[in-house]
Order: C-alpha cells, then sequence, then structure tokens
C-alpha cells in the first residue's frame, strides 16, 4: 500500500507506506528509484518513520536519509496481525 497526503497551505506532504517485509521494501526502492529522484528535487525530507525490524540492507539505506540531516525513527513490532 502506498498513500501520499498533501496539506498545500502549509506545503508538507506525507506519505505511508505499509509492506510485507523487508525484500517488498527494497523492491519498491528499485522500481521507484528513477521516479523518486525526480520527485526529491522538490522534497526536503524531515522525517523517516520505520515501524519493524528491517534487514540490514534496509538499515543501511535508511542510513543514508540520517546522514542527511533526516530523523529516522523506529520502533520495532510489539504485537499484532496482517491480513496479507
Amino acid at each position: 500500500m502506498a498513500e501520499m497526503y498533501i496539506d498545500e497551505e502549509s506545503m508538507r506532504a506525507h506519505g505511508c507506506l505499509i509492506h510485507r517485509d523487508s525484500e517488498s521494501i527494497l523492491a519498491h526502492w528499485e522500481l521507484s528509484g528513477k521516479y523518486m529522484t525526480d520527485i526529491m528535487e522538490f522534497c526536503i525530507p524531515k522525517r523517516v518513520e520505520f515501524l519493524g525490524q528491517p534487514n540490514a540492507t534496509v538499515m543501511e539505506r535508511l542510513a543514508k536519509f540520517e546522514e542527511a540531516g533526516v530523523v529516522v525513527a523506529m520502533a520495532p513490532h510489539f504485537a499484532g496481525f496482517s491480513r496479507f
């Protein structure tokens, strides 16, 4: 799932992406990479919130956000279920 929410008045956008696992995230990044480069020309990321336990490859990519000054917040999964 990928949803975007835009508040034009405050010039803020929020994206909500739900992935089943780290491999799904990596596949998404691979497919969307060429488009995101163009989009990011107009965006200044401030914060990335990550819910769950990503694998080492995803963590390496998230570290690049931190290196660029973006706040990366993590919360490990505690309980629940999914209907994927």
